[in-house]
């Protein structure tokens, strides 16, 4: 039922969308023949952008280049009849190149479906005009912050025209402020320095500065801002996130026009991302755009450099921080092999014959087998570095690190160990308390040595545990030899009246066996059942002599 109402929900969401794309003015397209107009420069490149003033995805290098952003590998393709007679095809590549640096190509194409066929004032065929345009951009952006990402791009873009042909370079800028992760600010500069010429004359394509502020609370979002180029404009735009799937609405106003409604949906199926959206230009119709991005990981697509990179990086993850380099050395061997020797210093202890790793610029660079510990205090250990490994050679303050899930795996089992053994003393604890004996010592130490083993302070553990296991087993001897001593001393008295004690004298032996194996339990049960039955007998033989 609650899946029926979320798919009736979006069907009533789908519909008010679509009625809302209403031509509200025309909007020009082509110039004269013979001059440059350039306003393709102005159609969305993707569904996204079509509803949304940047874009987090390859094509942001067409608005804002600081807004794209890739987690991984990202390929990019846009398709529109626009207008009705002409196709739009764009092509988008995304790659993150390190934690704070991604890099994206975009080219965007567009032509007539068909020549334009010219008439003569007779209505006969006359010569055809074709049309068609590009746009080739590469940019780049980097996080100079938490908060703040800049980003450049450089523009190809030209058009041709019933057969005269324009083209120019040009280039955009912008950041993006991020003050939380709910608001973002947006500020770019497009198309700048771009020159075109036509006959004896050129002209700047049409530069833009636009500035937007972006939010999201919860599953709604919003943008609102203005840019200017030959007229100001300014838009707002809404959006709904859903489970998988993200609804928007933009208008736009400028100069030129009085206001334009875009819609469209993201739907988000983790890998790849389809895009739909709708977009009205007045008197020329409006135009569906469809946008599909798959995200993958290719390191290796832009070197091997950069994957051996990342790989290291990505190694160097999985291990923390143990100790830095403070002295080496290096030798050669009987068989020419350079040897090299490092101490380190470390904040805990580490078997010898362990393997380390040495990190420099969070990258692995080799691996060092321990040999010696060189001081206790402070904790200094030998190690030779292994030649195998050694992709740089390790200098002093380079890190060691150890395997983090390595680390973790031998620690767990450590800790499991020490649990077990203090569960044994524990049962130990409460079986002398059943006796009777008193093991107040033993129990604080007992809370002491469960202490430490909460805090990961092992060698204290390991002080209070050895103190624990004396405690008690100190009080089992002292508290075992007292009752031996009280059934030996009823014995004699047994013994002296003359009475037989083989039953109890038997038990008493058991026990002593018992109490020398440390087999306490057996033994208590023995000699108290030898005290029972002693002390039963002779407060007989004290009645009837009474």
């Amino acid at each position: 039922m609650k899946n029926f109402r979320l798919g009736l929900w979006r069907l009533i969401l789908f519909f008010f969308l679509t009625c809302c794309f209403i031509v509200l003015s025309p909007y020009p397209v082509f110039c004269a023949v013979g001059e440059n107009c350039f306003d393709f420069l102005s159609v969305p490149a993707s569904a996204a952008l079509s509803v949304e003033p940047v874009s987090a995805n390859p094509d942001g290098i067409f608005s804002n280049p600081a807004a794209f952003s890739v987690e991984k590998t990202e390929v990019e393709m846009s398709y529109s009849r626009w207008f009705e007679n002409l196709d739009f095809y764009g092509f988008g590549f995304g790659q993150r190149l390190t934690k704070k640096m991604s890099f994206a190509v975009f080219l965007a194409q567009m032509g007539l479906v068909s020549r334009i066929q010219g008439f003569d004032s007779e209505g006969y065929p006359t010569s055809s005009v074709g049309y068609s345009n590009f746009r080739y951009a590469s940019g780049a952006n980097y996080s100079v912050s938490p908060k703040i990402r800049a980003g450049i791009s450089g523009i190809f873009a030209g058009e041709s025209l019933a057969g005269d042909k324009f083209s120019s370079f040009a280039g955009n800028a912008g950041f993006i402020f991020s003050p939380s992760q709910h608001l973002s600010f947006s500020i770019s500069a497009e198309n700048m320095g771009g020159r075109v010429g036509f006959g004896n004359e050129s002209r700047k394509l049409p530069e833009k500065f636009a500035a937007y502020v972006l939010g999201k609370f919860g599953g709604f979002g919003f943008s609102a801002g203005f840019s200017a180029s030959d007229s100001l404009s300014s838009s707002i735009g809404f959006g709904m996130d859903f489970d998988n799937m993200t609804a928007r609405v933009l208008a736009l106003a400028d100069g030129k026009s009085d206001i334009r409604l875009s819609g469209g949906f993201l739907f988000d199926f983790k890998k790849i991302v389809l895009g739909i959206s709708y977009l009205s230009r007045g008197d020329v119709g409006g135009s569906f755009l469809t946008t599909v991005r798959y995200k993958f990981d290719a390191p290796g697509i832009y070197g091997k450099f950069a994957a051996s990179r990342l790989r290291a990086k990505k190694e160097a993850r999985k291990f923390i921080r143990v100790g830095e380099i403070s002295d080496s050395a290096s030798s050669v061997d009987d068989f020419g092999v350079k040897q090299v020797w490092i101490n380190f210093s470390a904040d805990r202890k580490l078997p010898i014959s362990d393997t380390v790793r040495i990190a420099r610029g969070g990258r692995i660079i080799s691996s060092a087998k321990i040999t010696d510990t060189v001081t206790e205090t402070p904790l200094v250990y030998e190690a030779l570095v292994l030649p195998k490994t050694m992709k740089q050679e390790p200098a002093l303050k380079d890190l060691v690190v150890i395997n983090e899930k390595k680390m973790k795996k031998e620690l767990a089992s450590k800790r499991k160990k020490a649990r077990r053994r203090l569960e044994k003393l524990r049962r130990k604890i409460l079986m002398a308390k059943a006796f009777g004996w008193d093991v107040s010592a033993a129990e604080n130490l007992f809370e002491r040595a469960e202490y430490f083993l909460g805090k990961g302070d092992f060698d204290k553990f390991e002080i209070k545990i050895s103190n624990l296991a004396g405690s008690i087993e100190k009080t089992c001897e002292n508290s075992s030899r007292m009752e031996v001593s009280e059934v030996e001393d009823l014995l004699k008295d047994a013994k002296n009246l003359g009475v037989n004690v083989s039953y109890p004298e038997s038990l008493f032996m058991r026990a002593k066996s018992d109490f020398k194996k440390k087999n306490y339990e057996s033994g208590v049960a023995n000699i108290r059942e030898a005290k029972k039955w002693l002390e039963k007998t002779l407060n007989e033989i004290e009645n009837e002599t009474e």
